[in-house]
């Protein structure tokens, strides 16, 4: 039990050192935003940058997909992550533009697990078909909206509430649904 809680301890006095770094670097944190970061240099944003409250954030190069890859996670300038969104970099690379908005609850992944059958999939490196997730400049990104490995939203794109992105949103265009499809443009 001891051991267990020693452990918390550590992981929760590591969590506060990277968040109050990230703080002095220029990141406005909400409260309860959680950042796991293996080496901040993975970690790259701009001015004006906020991740809301109960946000999860993740780069981590544990398992990574190939020899020599760096999983890392690029924001531009001006970009609002709002409340409880979940991105995901470990075994991908993820860039969001400047200008981006992420409305509540959206979850951006860098890569998906390998899942061949002679190991568990517990115990295989990261699927190295899909490691990227591109967010152009002026997005906005709908609540609830997932982003899967492989996907590129292009700059002045919108995504409605509740879609799955899994491919290419061209530039302007407004795309909703799980699927996502084309649902209209900016004008």
């Amino acid at each position: 039990m001891f051991e267990v809680l020693a452990r918390d301890f550590i992981r929760i006095i590591k969590q506060y050192g990277i968040r109050a770094k990230l703080e002095r670097r220029g990141l406005r944190v909400g409260l309860r935003a959680i950042f796991s970061i293996d080496n901040l240099n993975d970690f790259q944003f701009g001015e004006l940058v906020s991740v809301g409250h109960g946000s999860v954030v993740v780069v981590t190069n544990e398992m990574v997909a190939d020899e020599g890859y760096r999983s890392t996670l690029t924001v531009g300038n001006e970009v609002y992550i709002n409340e409880y969104c979940n991105i995901r970099a470990s075994g991908g690379q993820i860039s969001i533009g400047n200008k981006v908005l992420l409305a509540q609850f959206v979850t951006i992944i860098g890569s998906n697990h390998s899942y061949e059958k002679k190991n568990s999939i517990m115990d295989q490196k990261w699927d190295s078909r899909k490691v990227e997730v591109f967010i152009g400049n002026d997005v906005w990104i709908g609540a609830h909206t997932t982003i899967l490995p492989g996907s590129r939203i292009m700059d002045g794109a919108i995504v409605g509430a509740n879609s799955l992105i899994n491919g290419i949103v061209p530039a302007y265009e407004i795309w909703a649904g799980n699927p996502a499809r084309k649902v209209g443009a900016r004008k």
